[in-house]
C-alpha cells in the first residue's frame, strides 16, 4: 500500500472572510446554479504551491519550519468565471499579487528545492467549480463582480488533498507562522 499524500502549500482563509464568501454565495445569482459546486468554508484558500504527491510529509515540514516572514494583507478585488472566460470552469474570487506573496511563495519553492512555475502568481480563491460542459446552460453567462475582501496573511498551510466524485476536501496537515 502506498504511502503518497497528494498535499500542496496554501494560504488559510479566517472565519470572517470565511463569512463573507458564503454570505457573497448565498446572495449570488449563481446560487442555483445546479451544477456548480460551492466550496465549504473549511476548503477555502488561496493556494500559494500546487498539488503534488510526496510519502515525505515530515521532510517537508521540517523544510517549511525554516521559513521566516512577516505578515501582510492581500485583497481579493473580483469575482469572475475562470481560469479562461472562454472556456470556465471555476466561479474564483480574484486580486493583484503584492511583492509579499510573491516574496513567501519564492521562500516555500526554495526551502522545498522545487521549481518555480514559470507562470505568473495568480492571486485567486477559488468558491465554486463545474464541468465547463455545463457553462453554456447557465443562464449568466459573464460575471465581473468588484469585492474587496481582506486576507490578512499571518501563516501558511501544508495542505492534503483528497479527491472524491463529490470534489476534493482538504485537511490541514500542519500551519507555519511568518
Amino acid at each position: 500500500m502506498s504511502n503518497l499524500k497528494r498535499v500542496f502549500i496554501a494560504i488559510p482563509i479566517s472565519q470572517q472572510l470565511q463569512s463573507e464568501v458564503l454570505n457573497w454565495v448565498e446572495q449570488s445569482s449563481l446560487k442555483n446554479e445546479s451544477a456548480i459546486r460551492w466550496l465549504s468554508g473549511k476548503n477555502l484558500h488561496i493556494t500559494l504551491v500546487p498539488p503534488w504527491e510526496t510519502d515525505r510529509v515530515d521532510e517537508i515540514v521540517e523544510k517549511l519550519l525554516t521559513i521566516k516572514h512577516q505578515s501582510f494583507s492581500e485583497h481579493c478585488t473580483s469575482i469572475s468565471f475562470g481560469p479562461n472566460e472562454k472556456d470556465p470552469r471555476l466561479v474564483w474570487a480574484t486580486g493583484n499579487a503584492s511583492h509579499f506573496i510573491q516574496d513567501l511563495r519564492l521562500k516555500i519553492y526554495k526551502a522545498l528545492n522545487r521549481q518555480i512555475n514559470s507562470r505568473s502568481f495568480n492571486l485567486h480563491m477559488t468558491l465554486g467549480r463545474f464541468r465547463p460542459e455545463a457553462f453554456s446552460h447557465f443562464e449568466i453567462k459573464t460575471l465581473h463582480e468588484k469585492i474587496n475582501w481582506e486576507l490578512n496573511v499571518s501563516s501558511f498551510v501544508l495542505m492534503q488533498s483528497h479527491l472524491y466524485k463529490t470534489g476534493a476536501e482538504y485537511k490541514a496537515l500542519q500551519e507555519f507562522n511568518v
